[in-house]
């Protein structure tokens, strides 16, 4: 029977990038049904990385009296405080950056036994951005050049996604946790191969009827049934196109004029050369090596 282990795991990513869908195949493998499970009802969500409520209740602060880098403290205490009480398996979603305080300490506090870290071609993501935001793709495109802010509300501190090449680099390059990178498009070309080693490294016992029904429940195909049928939660408002849109890799080419190409590829050349999704050899060419 599938099983996860004890612990939190950080399922990271930027958005746009897999995470959904990630969460609805682990949903499936752990839930054991015979049947999908509902999309609009996954057990799975942990809390969210800057709940403001969450922080107020470990420290026992109203952090409206804070300061901002004293409030960036208090967060990294109260998680690493919250997690270490917890002994059950717990799968944490963020899209948040991966941040260092002044003192080292990483801002999201530590406490987590491991890192999923989905990555998606930048060119797709601004896409499929530009569709769930309601922006236009010049917009999307500028958004995974900048820092991004993503909270600081009543109900979140603040936070924010950064450009799409730090935002991987942050996650891939901290010390403090195992990582495992999952590319979108290799999940997406051979799902139960791409989804085992995922499941390998997050220490989880299953098998292979078990694998193969948790593809087959979170086959692109069901979960456009299902939104069609009751829509998704998680859909922004603004969406000009359903969630689960295409599912699909190099889609980009069809919305992306040759500006907006260049303009990813300029600002994150090297990480995507990294990534696959640019080849090393573009990337020596342009640094004239």
């Amino acid at each position: 029977m599938a099983t996860l282990p004890p612990g939190p795991i950080w399922l990271a990513s930027y958005p746009k990038s897999g995470n959904t869908w990630m969460r609805i195949l682990l949903a499936n493998l752990l839930a054991k049904d015979e049947e999908p499970q509902n999309i609009n009802a996954l057990n799975l969500s942990d809390g969210v990385s800057a709940d403001r409520t969450a922080i107020e209740r470990e420290l026992l602060v109203d952090t409206d009296l804070l300061t901002p880098s004293e409030l960036a403290r208090a967060r990294a205490i109260a998680a690493q405080d919250e997690r270490s009480h917890r002994d059950g398996p717990s799968i944490v979603k963020t899209h948040e950056a991966y941040e260092l305080l002044d003192d080292g300490t990483a801002a999201m506090g530590r406490g987590k036994r491991a890192v999923l870290y989905l990555v998606r071609d930048p060119r797709d993501v601004a896409v499929s951005l530009a569709f769930h935001g309601g922006m236009s793709v010049d917009q999307a495109v500028e958004t995974l050049c900048a820092w991004t802010p993503a909270g600081g509300g009543r109900h979140q501190v603040a936070h924010g996604w950064a450009d799409w090449s730090r935002h991987a680099s942050g996650w891939l390059g901290q010390n403090d946790l195992p990582v495992h990178l999952l590319r979108y498009e290799d999940l997406l070309a051979d799902t139960p191969k791409a989804f085992a080693a995922a499941l390998n490294f997050l220490g989880v016992d299953f098998g292979p009827d078990e694998l193969a029904r948790a593809v087959r429940h979170a086959d692109f195909a069901e979960l456009r049934r299902q939104e069609a049928a009751t829509g998704f939660v998680e859909r922004s408002p603004n969406a000009t196109a359903p969630f689960f849109r295409q599912g699909r890799a190099g889609g980009w080419r069809e919305y992306l004029n040759p500006a907006q190409q260049a303009r990813l590829e300029r600002a994150h050349r090297v990480m995507m050369a990294r990534l696959g999704y640019l080849p090393a050899a573009l990337d020596d060419e342009e640094d004239g090596l």
